[in-house]
Formats: C-alpha cells, sequence, structure tokens
C-alpha cells in the first residue's frame, strides 16, 4: 500500500529498481482523461498469486553445512527433477523403445550421467563468475582489460 501510495503522489522516479519491479508486478496504472489523475489499482491475480506462494518452510539435514550453501544444493535438486522431467516429456522419454531391461538401464545410466555432468558444468560457470566479478572489482586492473 505505501508503494501504492508512493506511485499516486508520483514518486516513480524516486524508487529503487526492485520496487519498481513490484510495482509493475502487483499495480496497474492509469491516467484518467488527458493529463488527469493518475488511477493505482491493485492487479488482483499477481496479487492472489503471490498469496498462495506466500509462507515458510524449513530445510532439515543431517550435514552441518552454510544455511545458503545448503540452500543452493536444494534448489539444484529442482533442476535435476526438472531434467528429468524434460528428458520425459520432450525427449520421448516416455516411450523406452529399447527391447530387454539392461539396453533400458544403459539408457537411463547415460541419461544420469549426462544431468551429471549439466550440473558440474553449471557449478564452474559459477565458480567462472565469482572469480570474474572479484577480478573486475580490482581498482589496479585497467578499464581496457577489464572490457
Amino acid at each position: 500500500m505505501s508503494l501504492k501510495s508512493d506511485i499516486e503522489k508520483g514518486l516513480w522516479d524516486e524508487l529503487s529498481e526492485s520496487a519498481q519491479k513490484k510495482a509493475e508486478k502487483y499495480l496497474d496504472t492509469s491516467r484518467l482523461g488527458r493529463g488527469g489523475k493518475l488511477k493505482v489499482a491493485i492487479n488482483e491475480e499477481a496479487y492472489a498469486q503471490a498469496r498462495k506462494d506466500y509462507g515458510y518452510f524449513a530445510l532439515v539435514s543431517n550435514k552441518a553445512e552454510d544455511c545458503f550453501e545448503a540452500l543452493r544444493k536444494y534448489r539444484l535438486r529442482e533442476k535435476i527433477e526438472e531434467a528429468f522431467k524434460d528428458t520425459k516429456n520432450r525427449l520421448d522419454g516416455t516411450r523406452t523403445r529399447v527391447r530387454d531391461g539392461d539396453i533400458l538401464k544403459g539408457r537411463m545410466f547415460c541419461q544420469f550421467v549426462g544431468l551429471g555432468y549439466q550440473c558440474f558444468l553449471h557449478a564452474k560457470i559459477k565458480e567462472l563468475k565469482e572469480k570474474l566479478e572479484l577480478s573486475l572489482s580490482d581498482k589496479k586492473l585497467a578499464e581496457k582489460d577489464k572490457d
């Protein structure tokens, strides 16, 4: 509601980028007539969806880790499940087209190894991004080298 009142007061340019994104998602704006008053209404569908997803969840582990690292690994699990779903739905995984169980096991093993490499590649890309961000923040590095 405070975001709505700020927009009605004409403070759009003073809002942070994240606040502007929230406003675009959860608020509908329109002008009444030419140069008329700005009307701001709540986007009921987006608000209802956000309320549905609002809440808490607990991630329990038997391995002591940093909470953000545990959450990152948990979210990685979701990507693996999504990849299996894609294999089943989009890559003709529902029809195995194999003659016996050994060939099926081999095919599933190859898909699993492929998913493992994909996860490994994502981890290496993340490490590389972190190294690049660290080197770009170095003040001694020339602008030409940063580009």
